[in-house]
């Protein structure tokens, strides 16, 4: 029964595909997120992009279009808050969704302050997984609804979902 579910899109937002740009230098971490995002509904086609210039280089190309920006957060490197300033000025009409390490909780806030749509935190163990799907759909909808395209309430819903959610996984 899917009628319940957090990983479903509203069907004015829904693709028959969902085209990710996963930027993810990390082997362990990138794995846990493509596994992830292997389960989702719709279908993923994920595009990974091991750092920053990659990743630009991608967006840049005409051939590549995608419906969501998924990043790490890195501050020692190239994929800080400058590159979330960066993705969000030349590509406004794609969410981005960061993932952060643990500690770098401040940096994620500066993230939102330049323009990401939400984040989580890694955790080692890769629970962040289990509400990545949620994450993701719950940028595209705040995007859709910024750009008028899903009527205004339609998050409501969804957010008690998420709610529910997190209640069965303290469970």
């Amino acid at each position: 029964d899917k009628t319940n579910n957090c990983n479903e899109i509203p069907s004015k937002v829904k693709a028959e595909v969902l085209r990710v740009l996963l930027i993810e230098d990390q082997k362990h971490a990138g794995n846990i997120t493509r596994n992830a995002l292997e389960e989702f509904d719709p279908p993923c086609l994920i595009t990974d992009s091991p750092n920053a210039d990659d990743a630009l280089a991608k967006l840049a190309g005409t051939e590549s279009t995608f419906d969501i920006i998924l990043s790490e957060l890195q501050p020692t490197n190239t994929q800080g808050v400058d590159f979330c300033k960066k993705l969000t000025g030349e590509w406004p009409d794609h969410p981005l969704v960061l993932l952060v390490e643990p500690g770098c909780e401040d940096l994620a806030v500066e993230a939102l302050a330049a323009g990401a749509d939400d984040f989580l935190i890694k955790d080692r163990e890769g629970n962040y997984s289990r509400l990545l799907s949620y994450v993701l759909h719950r940028a595209m909808r705040q995007r859709h609804d910024h750009q008028g395209s899903v009527q205004p309430g339609k998050t409501l819903e969804n957010d008690t979902d998420y709610q529910a959610l997190l209640k069965s996984r303290d469970s």
